[in-house]
């Protein structure tokens, strides 16, 4: 049965659609204007305190003068220029930095972003705990702590960076276990565990050592991760005793990639055994590895790994190869003019960082 739907009611329904567009577009014009006037007026209102904070922020303020002016600066005239130096610290550091956190201070923000660490609003718990951070106060540690297990992601990671901008190794082992997940949260992102551990300095070393042997395995990646950026020297023999019980392929591609970066001409079997890892970021791992070694003994394993079914790794080992030295160099030559595609990948690449002339390989059957 067909409907016939009055024309009247079409019109209207097209009027009332036209004035909602119309209306829509009215409030986000006006929104966008109020929004540009209210930055002008925040403009022109901070114009003198820029040029204060400029001076502060450039270390052009000798005698000290125009922090105290900051300083002494009316209360409704202090929120503006509070955020101002929250986004400076981010840039600045040393006398300059020190200057700019005591204006801070005198303006009771600290006591401000300790409060908010409680709030209710995720957000402002954020902004409290990245201002306290900015900040750089070890006294603040024991509040910021607790956050790094709070029930929201970005309150977590934003105090794991705050931490790190603080600096001290006390808190590494607090980092360390907000890296799992907990009661269905999840933990810590790699990269910002890594960046926080890192900032801590060497003085977190023996508490990194301590967690490549947790039976969690998300703090041993972390702490593995660390040790391989850093590096912790520290850390070699520790390395050399977790490679071969490490049951996680993900940490054991990690524990070798520190190797390559801390060990010495003693961990090439070590490492050339885990080419034949049944796991295949292990044997990239190890491949890259032995290159970073750079010792002439790593062709023995890296030989036969420019075979590897995986050609990630094939072309891993062909690098390390063209990086151990001649005797490496000599047999990718070699395997290039039998027909090797992956050696001849690893010579062309060794003659184009060397600034060397290609050479004509031969064209037999091709490995890979």
């Amino acid at each position: 049965m067909t409907v016939q739907v009055p024309a009247w009611l079409l019109e209207w329904t097209l009027v009332i659609l036209l004035a909602t567009v119309i209306l829509l577009t009215l409030v986000i014009v006006g929104a966008r204007v109020a929004r540009a006037q209210t930055a002008q007026r925040h403009a022109r209102a901070m114009l003198p305190a820029r040029r204060l904070l400029i001076a502060v922020a450039a270390g052009e303020d000798d005698d000290g003068a125009a922090a105290r002016t900051l300083a002494d600066l009316p209360p409704d005239g202090r929120p503006m220029v509070d955020q101002a130096i929250v986004q400076m610290l981010s840039k600045v550091s040393g006398a300059p930095a020190r200057a700019l956190v005591e204006v801070l201070r005198s303006h009771g923000r600290d006591r401000w972003a300790r409060e908010g660490l409680t709030s209710r609003s995720s957000v402002r718990r954020a902004h409290a705990a990245w201002t306290l951070g900015l900040m750089r106060d070890a006294q603040e540690l024991p509040a910021l702590v607790p956050l790094l297990s709070d029930r929201s992601a970005d309150v977590r990671i934003t105090a794991a960076r705050a931490v790190g901008m603080i600096g001290d190794a006390a808190a590494t082992s607090a980092v360390l276990a907000a890296v799992p997940p907990v009661a269905g949260r999840t933990g810590l992102p790699l990269w910002v565990s890594t960046e926080a551990l890192i900032s801590l300095g060497h003085e977190a070393d023996p508490a990194l050592r301590v967690a490549l042997g947790d039976t969690r395995w998300e703090i041993r990646l972390a702490a593995a991760t660390v040790v391989t950026h850093v590096p912790v020297y520290a850390a070699l023999r520790d390395l050399r005793e977790r490679i071969d019980q490490e049951p996680v392929p993900t940490v054991r591609a990690e524990l070798c990639l520190g190797l390559g970066q801390i060990g010495g001409a003693a961990d090439v079997p070590l490492l050339g055994a885990r080419l034949g890892d049944a796991e295949t970021p292990v044997r990239l791992a190890a491949a890259r590895a032995l290159g970073h070694l750079a010792d002439g003994q790593a062709v023995h394993w890296l030989e036969p790994a420019l075979a590897d079914e995986v050609v990630q790794v094939a072309e891993a080992a062909a690098i390390a190869l063209s990086q151990v030295g001649p005797k490496g160099r000599a047999v990718l030559t070699e395997r290039a003019e039998a027909g090797s595609r992956v050696a001849a990948y690893g010579t062309i690449l060794d003659q184009l960082q060397r600034n060397r002339p290609i050479p004509a390989l031969g064209g037999g059957p091709a490995d890979g």
